[in-house]
C-alpha cells in the first residue's frame, strides 16, 4: 500500500480521491458518489475531450444506464461547482458526443497522515 494520496486541485477546488471528498477553500462540497466519480474522470482527463461512452464505462462499469443518467450527473456537478463560483463555466458538453472540464488543473501526491 502506498503512503501517498493522489489529490487534484482546480481553481479553488481541492479533490482528495482517497478520502472521496471535494472542498472549495476548505469548505466541503457535497456530491453524490456517482457525481464524485464523474468529476474524477473529468479531472483525470483534464484538457481532453471525453466521450460519453467512456464515462459510462468508467463510472457505471458492468451496469446498464441511460445516457440521461450521465447528463443528470453533469447537471449535479455544474450546480455544485456553480454554488461557489457562479461566473465560471467548468464543464462544457458537445451535444451527443463528449464532455470536457475547463480551467487549470494540478495533480499532486501528498503524504498520508
Amino acid at each position: 500500500m502506498s503512503n501517498k494520496s493522489t489529490s487534484l486541485k482546480f481553481d479553488n477546488f481541492f479533490l482528495d480521491i482517497d478520502e472521496r471528498c471535494l472542498t472549495f477553500r476548505h469548505q466541503p462540497v457535497p456530491l453524490t458518489p456517482k457525481a464524485f466519480q464523474t468529476l474524477v474522470v473529468l479531472l483525470r482527463n483534464h484538457g481532453k475531450v471525453v466521450e460519453k461512452e467512456y464515462f459510462l464505462n468508467e463510472v457505471w462499469a458492468d451496469t446498464f444506464v441511460e445516457e440521461s443518467t450521465l447528463a443528470q450527473n453533469i447537471m449535479t456537478l455544474r450546480k455544485a461547482l456553480g454554488r461557489f463560483n457562479s461566473d465560471k463555466e467548468y464543464i462544457v458538453t458537445a451535444p451527443r458526443r463528449a464532455i470536457s472540464l475547463l480551467g487549470r488543473c494540478r495533480r499532486f501526491r501528498r503524504a498520508k497522515r
